[in-house]
């Protein structure tokens, strides 16, 4: 727990956070304006919020997001990882 936040901030406060296309990762959005014109602008047709790990996730982004992730594997693999 945060000692400068006593309780977990609500999810309008604290940003909102989608995958990328083609990326391991999250984009971190300060507004869901923001974050809905980047997923409409990326060709995102639906999306689902993962509770899990707090993060908006697109199911069309899967395939290329498993081929991104398998090549950082496949380097780490050859020549170590940190």
């Amino acid at each position: 727990m945060n000692p400068f936040y006593p309780r977990p901030l609500p999810v309008f406060q604290r940003g909102f956070q989608c995958e990328i296309p083609n990326q391991v990762g999250q984009r971190c959005f300060a507004g869901v304006h923001e974050m809905l014109d980047f997923l409409r602008e990326n060709g995102a047709t639906e999306w689902h919020y993962d509770n899990e790990f707090g993060v908006w996730r697109v199911p069309a982004w899967r395939e290329g997001i498993e081929a991104e992730s398998a090549r950082i594997q496949r380097h780490c693999d050859r020549y170590g990882c940190e």
